[in-house]
């Protein structure tokens, strides 16, 4: 019956998915406002968290009886959780304010009974996102060259490859070794930046090839534009950061990797969404120099 519940009642909430998200948003930081430290504010100011929220509580909801039909979706957001240190004691916080922002929202349609259920599908998918990223957790630290947390890197180079974008050279600072990752997969930098009362979290793909002595990024500068705030880190980096500075990265994360196996590889990509096709043709480059490359 709950079951029957979440899935009918899915599609009201997708309809309602942008107030239900931004309304949880609301609560959450009024309720922690240290997880401050842990959301892309300028996401925020842009909607695009809310946005992501909303969609992936419908989706879970309309899956609720095979959540294999969505791990494509799990599978980003668990990696997204690891790379930025989300801990299994933060989920009931999670679903008992989402809970509250679909009671504010719906009002008197979110009975008890959709209430109640809704509360047992969000234990049961917080349940395999919590399995599946801790399994996360084990693999970065325990893998050859890896950490827990976030580590300090060096900054040994800083090169400008455009007018907007500049790449940052990055080596471990205790000079240990480095973990290896699948081209296309990203870093993620906590950041302090003066001025700002909260430290700032963001993934930033890695530009070269694996198997090399440092890890490369490049990094667009995001100017404020048509109401769009600026970026605050990638600003950050570019004015103040200097070759011999230091950044505290997580191990790399993400899902979307090369494919090894095809003979023909077609990349696509634009603008700065380049980077992580950078990793893939340099590896291409390195280790198959003859397969064919569009």
């Amino acid at each position: 019956m709950r079951i029957e519940i979440v899935q009918s009642t899915a599609p009201v909430l997708k309809q309602h998915s942008e107030q239900i998200g931004k309304k949880f948003y609301e609560l959450l930081f009024a309720k922690a406002p240290d997880l401050y430290n842990l959301f892309n504010q300028t996401n925020q100011k842009r909607g695009l968290q809310q946005e992501a929220l909303g969609y992936a509580v419908y989706a879970a909801g309309e899956h609720i009886t095979n959540l294999d039909a969505i791990m494509p979706v799990i599978t980003r957001v668990t990696q997204k959780h690891r790379a930025i240190g989300v801990k299994p004691e933060q989920y009931p916080l999670v679903g008992e304010t989402l809970l509250e922002a679909v009671k504010e929202v719906l009002e008197s349609a979110a009975t008890d009974d959709i209430i109640g259920a809704w509360g047992k599908a969000y234990e049961y998918i917080a349940d395999a996102f919590i399995q599946i990223e801790q399994d996360l957790y084990k693999e970065a630290k325990e893998q050859a060259g890896g950490w827990e947390g976030f580590r300090s890197f060096t900054v040994t180079r800083k090169v400008a490859e455009s007018d907007d974008v500049t790449s940052f050279y990055l080596e471990p600072s205790d000079k240990q070794a480095l973990a290896g990752f699948e081209p296309g997969q990203y870093l993620t930098i906590k950041a302090e930046v003066p001025g700002e009362k909260y430290k700032h979290i963001r993934h930033y793909s890695l530009s070269d090839a694996p198997g090399k002595s440092y890890y490369r990024i490049s990094v667009k500068r995001e100017r404020s534009n048509e109401g769009k705030p600026a970026g605050i880190i990638s600003n950050d980096l570019h004015d103040r950061i200097q070759e011999g500075d230091s950044l505290l990265f997580s191990t790399p994360a993400g899902d979307f990797t090369l494919d090894h196996t095809d003979d023909h590889l077609v990349l696509i990509g634009g603008g700065i969404g380049v980077t992580p096709l950078m990793s893939m043709i340099n590896t291409v480059a390195d280790q198959s120099p003859d397969r064919e490359v569009t």
